[in-house]
């Protein structure tokens, strides 16, 4: 398990292409993709995404869509991330958990991890705002972000 961050209630890591069906049966809930529309039809689309989309993130950019499990156990609970956006050069901050996941704080805790992550990995403050669509680093349950520190 190449694990990336660790929280007081997560792991997050690498995907790997063996991930494939976890992935596919987080996108099977509706509910889950209601707001990204992105189903995947079967286990070999999912690897798909994951050899053409997830996985090079990680090579070019140092960072990307990571899987998210809960410390205690290891269960595999959806994903979190960041993802350059080569259309508009930002960097995109993403995530999905599975449904019975939802409203225990795990989205804004892996979230906030992963905006940590890019600010230590990053040059200059200045290039992480930039790289967030040219706005300070600011989004609703996160809290302000401010030269690597969270208020």
């Amino acid at each position: 398990m190449d694990i990336v961050i660790e929280t007081d209630r997560l792991l997050v890591r690498k995907f790997t292409e063996d991930d494939a069906p976890l992935l596919y049966d987080l996108n099977l809930d509706p509910e889950v993709i209601r707001y990204t529309h992105d189903p995947l039809t079967d286990v070999e689309e999912a690897r798909k995404v994951l050899e053409e989309v997830i996985l090079p993130q990680y090579i070019l950019y140092d960072h990307g869509r990571w899987a998210v499990h809960l410390r205690s156990g290891l269960e595999f609970i959806g994903w979190c991330g960041l993802k350059y956006l080569t259309e508009t050069n930002e960097v995109d901050l993403g995530y999905r958990l599975k449904k019975n996941f939802w409203g225990n704080g795990y989205a804004t805790e892996a979230a906030r991890a992963c905006i940590k992550y890019w600010i230590r990995h990053v040059e200059s403050w200045s290039d992480c705002c930039q790289g967030f669509a040219g706005k300070p680093c600011i989004h609703k349950g996160l809290g302000e972000m401010r030269h690597g520190t969270s208020s």
